[in-house]
C-alpha cells in the first residue's frame, strides 16, 4: 500500500492533484488571503474537516446560496458570493497543492491561500422545448447578437432557419416568429437562473398567441412548398 504524508497526516492516495470542474463550478485559480478571510460565508450544512473534499464544500456553498467556494489549509470550506474573477491576489496552483483530509487525491488549498471555485455563469432563459403546435427543438444557438435562435422543424435534418424563434437571452421576450405563429411569447425560464416561486410566476405567459391549429396548418402547407419532391402530412 503506497502510503503519503503531508504535514503530519497520512493518505492511502495520491498524490493529489486539482479538480477542474463539478457541476456548475468550475476552479477561478489560488488566492492568498490577506487581512481577513477573502470568503466570508460558510457552507450548508457545514462538513467535518477530516471528511473535506472539493465537491462536499461545492455542494455546502451552493445549498447556502453562495456563488463561490473555496478551500483552504486541506480541511477549511468558506463561501461567498464575488465576481469573477475575483479580485483577490493571485497566486501559482502550486501554492494550493495541499491534499483535502476527506481524498487525498484533490488538492484543497493551503496555509493562507484558498482555491476558490466560481459557478459559470447562467443564461435567465432558454429555448422552450417545443413549439405551441408540439413540434420539438432541435437545432439551437445564440446569433451574432446573443439572442437564441430556436429551430423547431418539421422532419429530421430541415434547414434550421426554416422555422425558428428569437428570443432574448435576458428577458426571454420574443423578438422574431419565423414559425407560422407558434412560437410561445416568451422563452423558457432556465431553472438555474431563477426560484421555483418565479419559475411557477412565469408559467401563465407560457400560453397560446395564435390558433394552434390554423398555424400549424399554415406552418406544414409552408413546409409542402419548401419542399415538394416530400410527403409531408398536412395533419
Amino acid at each position: 500500500m503506497n502510503l503519503y504524508v503531508r504535514d503530519n497526516y497520512q493518505f492511502t492516495v495520491g498524490p493529489a492533484s486539482p479538480v477542474d470542474s463539478y457541476h456548475e463550478y468550475s476552479r477561478t485559480g489560488c488566492f492568498q488571503e490577506q487581512n481577513g478571510r477573502i470568503l466570508k460565508g460558510r457552507p450548508t450544512p457545514e462538513t467535518s474537516s477530516d471528511f473535506m473534499t472539493v465537491q462536499k464544500c461545492i455542494d455546502g456553498c451552493a445549498a447556502a446560496g453562495f456563488n463561490t467556494a473555496g478551500l483552504e489549509f486541506g480541511r477549511e470550506c468558506f463561501c461567498d458570493n464575488v465576481a469573477s474573477p475575483p479580485p483577490f491576489t493571485s497566486r501559482p496552483l502550486d501554492d494550493c497543492k495541499m491534499p483535502c483530509l476527506g481524498d487525498g487525491s484533490e488538492y484543497c488549498g493551503g496555509a493562507d491561500r484558498v482555491l476558490i471555485y466560481t459557478k459559470k455563469p447562467c443564461d435567465a432563459f432558454v429555448c422552450p422545448d417545443q413549439d405551441q403546435a408540439g413540434f420539438g427543438l432541435d437545432i439551437n444557438f445564440k446569433d451574432g447578437s446573443g439572442n437564441w435562435h430556436c429551430s423547431y422543424p418539421i422532419f429530421p435534418g430541415e434547414d434550421p432557419n426554416d422555422f425558428f424563434c428569437r428570443y432574448s437571452v435576458t428577458t426571454g421576450a420574443l423578438l422574431q416568429d419565423h414559425n407560422a405563429g407558434l412560437c410561445f411569447n416568451v422563452a423558457k425560464p432556465n431553472n438555474c437562473a431563477v426560484t421555483r416561486r418565479e419559475l411557477k410566476e412565469r408559467e401563465p405567459v407560457l400560453q397560446a398567441r395564435v390558433d394552434i391549429e390554423a398555424a400549424k396548418a399554415s406552418k406544414l402547407a409552408t413546409a409542402s412548398s419548401l419542399y415538394p419532391d416530400l410527403d409531408i402530412p398536412q395533419e
